[in-house]
């Protein structure tokens, strides 16, 4: 499943975790070959972003982004994962990537695959893929401020 290799190519994905920062609102998650910032902000709403990317500029908000949620709390998880627990929302991150957004009492309203990048061994730009499962009456908002991948 997913994209076939073009010629040459290595295919990658973030690797197991091997460090994490807790931040305002959640933290960063560094893998072997990526890393992660997930932020709770005080309103509920929940970014996540690959490599650096950024809340903003983004499509789903008119103005600036909500501040984040002091209360919010980076802790470990079962298996190697970790998550933020927020009031309104618990936002959970496997070991090797996958992201799940849950509602206070666990139901799950989304959940991503780790990406997956295929870098050409000859050099150049590398193509990606992201899955997300969502439940048939979610809604999810913006896709933030859009990068050619992670990796």
């Amino acid at each position: 499943m997913g994209l076939p290799p073009r010629g040459a190519e290595r295919a990658r994905v973030p690797g197991p975790v091997q460090e994490v920062r807790p931040g305002p609102g959640g933290g960063v998650i560094r893998f072997s070959r990526s890393e992660l910032r997930v932020t709770v902000a005080v309103n509920g709403a929940v970014f996540w972003g690959w490599d650096g990317a950024s809340p903003e500029p983004s499509y789903a908000l008119a103005g600036r982004c909500p501040e984040p949620d002091p209360r919010a709390v980076l802790e470990p998880d079962k298996d190697g994962g970790w998550r933020v627990v927020a009031e309104r929302v618990t936002v959970v991150i496997s070991r090797h990537g996958a992201v799940e957004v849950k509602t206070p009492g666990g139901v799950t309203l989304r959940r991503d695959l780790p990406p997956r990048w295929w870098e050409p061994v000859d050099g150049g730009a590398a193509r990606w893929m992201q899955r997300s499962e969502v439940a048939a009456d979610a809604r999810f908002f913006g896709l933030g401020g859009v990068r050619p991948g992670p990796g």
